[in-house]
């Protein structure tokens, strides 16, 4: 069994299959340092195996060199995608563009995400336990201080090359959440949430 396909090849259905995280975590925030992948089910033997055995992949034209840091549960670990360094945060703001419902029209985009968000939020809480909701949603633009220095959202790649997919035409924006409470991550909402867009992190 892999990360993403049962022992037939089949992709697994929900939420419960590897979730690939990229993170700028150096002083350039457009250079990607390090890739987060999470399974909320865990891994088993063989791909925890696959994890530590990778050394390279391919990008593009890019090949670039892995090194694995760490295995383990979420609470072992103070990455910005866990929570930051207390383990847990009230704020989080878009690392990545989040890429809402395809059913949303053009009148009342943003009011339409920020209910999407709430919505995606407090369902990802019910499985995983948390007693959270969403007390504030603020739309940020590529000048608020919580995005500063990564690329303009526009500039991220929202769809995935195959036939009939449809990122490229579904809504997107990019905000700061309150909750309720102090939540530990990952947390990552949306359209391809499994593979880098609708990441938040903590936020001050």
């Amino acid at each position: 069994m892999s990360a993403v396909k049962d022992a037939s090849g089949h992709f697994l259905p929900g939420h419960e299959h590897a979730h690939y995280l990229p993170t700028s975590e150096g002083d350039d925030r457009r250079r990607l340092t390090h890739l987060t992948v999470w399974a909320p089910r865990g891994f088993d033997d063989d791909e925890t195996a696959a994890l530590a055995g990778l050394r390279r992949w391919a990008v593009g034209d890019l090949r670039p060199q892995a090194q694995l840091v760490g295995l383990g549960r979420p609470a072992d670990f103070r990455a910005p995608p866990f929570g930051g360094p207390a383990g847990a945060s009230a704020v989080w703001a878009s690392a990545t563009p989040y890429v809402g419902p395809a059913h949303v029209g053009r009148r009342g985009r943003e009011r339409s995400l920020r209910k999407a968000i709430r919505r995606e939020l407090r369902r990802w809480a019910l499985g995983r336990g948390a007693d959270v909701e969403v007390a504030a949603v603020e739309a940020i633009d590529d000048g608020h201080p919580a995005w500063s220095g990564r690329p303009r959202p526009l500039e991220f790649v929202r769809g995935r090359r195959r036939p009939g997919d449809d990122g490229y035409r579904r809504p997107t924006g990019t905000f700061r959440l309150t909750l309720s409470s102090p939540m530990a991550g990952p947390l990552c909402l949306g359209y391809a949430s499994h593979y880098g867009l609708g990441l938040f992190l903590p936020s001050g």
